[in-house]
């Protein structure tokens, strides 16, 4: 592989789109300490799909949205909103290190479902490391004689619904703007919130400017990663861009450190090594098959 500036600019831009997935979910994590969870999805989605929806005008793209009304795309947009409100309800009370670091087992989970669901041809080795990385994910999730930590279980979710949302993102039509898509999926995301808080009739308040300021920094900083992915993924080839996927784990860490004064154990932070490994085994053993 030749890092051509192609790649060089999908490396630093999937990078950039790690770091501000990660200081987005800081953001939520310190805005639902004093706002309930719907609240804060709901705001984060909303300030999210303003930012996308400026960002559409300004490439003229607002007519590209109509596309986006289809049951797959809402279908998709569903299963970002369980992913998220799971993973923001477990944070307040979780490392932030730690349930990222789990997220990180999507390449594996793709790996099983391709042989399970998509018949994909395996290899014992690519097996091997999909055992190893969830064997990497337990001892982060350090389950005890009473089960696995909701916490750990609303990160392992997540990864599965993120799963879910990337296999129907390889039947939307590729005619649909990558831009318009994210701002559907975040505009889905808000709906389902506000429906979810008048079913289950949440209490709501008016946020402090604190708690305010930090929903309108997720959303922005969400936002901005989403487009980020989608230089990175229009810019370069997927075998230079996937291995650095990976950074989330390291900024996670960092984050976790910097902000919560949070270090995992040795154990969990055995285990972030162990998924990455896997991972990465995962991703250039089938990128080097491919060609």
């Amino acid at each position: 592989m030749v890092l051509t500036r192609g790649n060089a600019r999908a490396i630093a831009a999937v990078v950039a789109s790690m770091a501000l997935f990660v200081v987005n979910d800081a953001f939520v994590k310190m805005a639902a300490a004093s706002l309930p969870v719907s609240e804060v999805v709901a705001l984060r989605g909303l300030f999210a799909s303003l930012l996308l929806f400026c960002l559409l005008a300004l490439r003229g793209e607002l007519a590209s949205v109509r596309q986006t009304l289809t049951p797959l795309i809402g279908l998709r947009g569903v299963i970002e909103f369980s992913g998220a409100f799971v993973f923001i309800s477990a944070l307040p009370f979780n490392s932030l290190a730690n349930l990222t670091a789990i997220q990180q087992i999507v390449p594996l989970l793709m790996t099983a479902f391709a042989a399970l669901f998509l018949r994909e041809t395996v290899s014992p080795a690519r097996i091997s490391a999909v055992v190893l990385g969830f064997a990497g994910a337990l001892l982060i999730a350090q389950p005890d004689a009473s089960g696995m930590s909701l916490g750990s279980l609303a990160a392992f979710y997540c990864a599965f619904a993120v799963c879910g949302r990337d296999l129907l993102a390889r039947r939307i039509d590729h005619r649909v703007s990558a831009l318009a898509l994210a701002f559907i999926t975040a505009l889905t995301v808000f709906a389902c919130t506000v429906l979810f808080a008048l079913i289950r009739q949440s209490a709501w308040s008016m946020p402090a400017a604190t708690a305010l300021a930090q929903c309108a920094c997720a959303g922005v900083l969400v936002g901005l990663a989403q487009v980020a992915i989608v230089i990175a993924m229009r810019s370069g080839e997927v075998r230079a861009v996937a291995p650095f996927y990976y950074s989330q784990t390291l900024f996670g860490l960092i984050f976790s450190f910097l902000l919560f004064n949070d270090v995992p154990n040795a154990l969990a932070l055995l285990g972030m090594a162990l998924i990455v490994a896997a991972g990465l085994y995962v991703v250039l053993k089938r990128e080097s098959a491919d060609t």
